[in-house]
C-alpha cells in the first residue's frame, strides 16, 4: 500500500466519488483544491483516503455543529489559525485488511503534522466512530448536538500527540474486537472533559 497527495483533477474527482459512494456527502471541488487530499493505493487502486483542511472555514464545523453554534466554536478555536481538520475519511472495506488499516492510521498521524498547527478537528454522525475518536488520551469532545435530526460529535486533538493517538486508536480497535468476541458492549468514551478543554484554551491563547 502507498499513500499519495492528490492534485490532478481526475484524481480529486475519483476521490470525491468514492467518498460519496460509501454514504458521504458531496465534497465541493474548491474544497478539494484548497486543502490536502491524500489517497491510499493498493495494487494501483484507490482504496482509502482522507483530507486535511488547513484553514477555516472548517467543513467539520459546518457539517457537525448547529449553525447557531458556529460563531461560538470559531471563537473557542481563535479563528482556526492554529487548527486544521481531518475529514472526508473513507476506505473500501473489502479491499483494506487489518494491517492496511494500521498503515492508514499511522500515515494519517504523520500527515497531520502541518506546520504551525497545534490541534486538529474531527467529527462524525456515527456513535461508534465518536466513541473511537474520544478514546485517545489527547482527544477531547467540544460539541455534541443534533444536526439535521442526527446526533453529531466534534473532537479536538493535540497535533503533537498524533502518533500516540494513532497507537491508542489501534488499541481501541483490538479492544473492541475482544469485547465483541465476549459478547459485551464497549464502554463509552464520549465525555466532556472541562479540565482538558481548559488546557486546550490556554494553548490556543499562547
Amino acid at each position: 500500500m502507498k499513500v499519495r497527495l492528490l492534485k490532478e483533477t481526475q484524481d480529486l474527482i475519483l476521490y470525491a466519488a468514492n467518498y460519496k459512494k460509501i454514504g458521504g456527502s458531496e465534497i465541493p471541488f474548491e474544497y478539494l483544491q484548497d486543502n490536502l487530499v491524500y489517497g491510499f493505493y493498493k495494487n494501483n487502486r484507490l482504496v482509502s483516503g482522507f483530507i486535511i483542511g488547513i484553514q477555516a472555514p472548517f467543513r467539520t464545523i459546518s457539517l457537525f455543529a448547529p449553525s447557531e453554534t458556529h460563531e461560538k466554536l470559531m471563537l473557542f478555536l481563535k479563528g482556526g489559525k492554529e487548527v486544521c481538520e481531518v475529514c472526508c475519511f473513507w476506505e473500501s472495506r473489502e479491499a483494506v485488511t487489518t494491517a492496511d488499516n494500521i498503515f492508514i492510521w499511522f500515515n494519517m498521524s504523520q500527515k497531520i503534522r502541518v506546520k504551525g498547527k497545534k490541534f486538529f478537528l474531527g467529527g462524525t454522525y456515527v456513535k461508534g466512530l465518536a466513541n473511537l475518536y474520544g478514546y485517545p488520551s489527547f482527544a477531547h469532545l467540544i460539541s455534541n448536538a443534533t444536526v439535521q435530526d442526527k446526533s453529531a460529535w466534534i473532537f479536538i486533538a493535540w497535533r503533537k500527540y498524533s502518533v500516540l493517538s494513532a497507537i491508542e486508536v489501534v488499541i481501541y480497535k483490538f479492544k473492541r474486537s475482544t469485547y465483541k468476541i465476549m459478547g459485551k458492549a464497549m464502554p463509552s468514551y464520549i465525555t466532556l472533559e472541562e479540565d482538558a478543554l481548559s488546557k486546550v484554551t490556554t494553548e490556543l491563547l499562547d
